[in-house]
């Protein structure tokens, strides 16, 4: 059996970027911090450390995350862990990816000024 799955829970560090492949599938890439609680000093301050993941998303994924996701939103990635290798200066580079299959946003959405109506039993009483 063999499996690739990841998830990853942190904030968009940056609004999504959108595209279009030349066979017309849309994309979306951000990237994702996430931290890594490593102890605390001798001081008592908490050490933590940064990474920062390469996220893809692709058609019904890159419509959500050009909706709803913007930079410092808390996020859940799910998806699967791809390889790709490029040139750069005549040297073979190697980079990672996450390819989303399912992100859900874990901060409320903006609220809206849209009016609530009272209840009549919240009313003040009389006495």
């Amino acid at each position: 059996m063999h499996k690739n799955t990841i998830t990853l829970i942190g904030f968009i560090g940056s609004d999504p970027e959108i595209r279009i492949t030349e066979s017309g599938k849309k994309f979306a890439y951000f990237s994702l911090a996430t931290n890594q609680y490593l102890g605390r000093n001798e001081d008592g301050t908490v050490r933590e450390k940064t990474d920062w993941h390469s996220i893809t998303a692709w058609e019904r994924q890159a419509d959500i995350a050009e909706t709803h996701l913007r930079k410092g939103t808390h996020a859940l990635v799910e998806g699967s862990l791809h390889y790709s290798e490029y040139e750069k200066g005549g040297q073979k580079m190697t980079r990672a990816q996450i390819r989303a299959k399912s992100i859900l946003r874990l901060d409320r959405l903006e609220k809206q000024d849209v009016p609530i109506e009272q209840d009549p039993a919240d009313e003040e009483l009389p006495f």
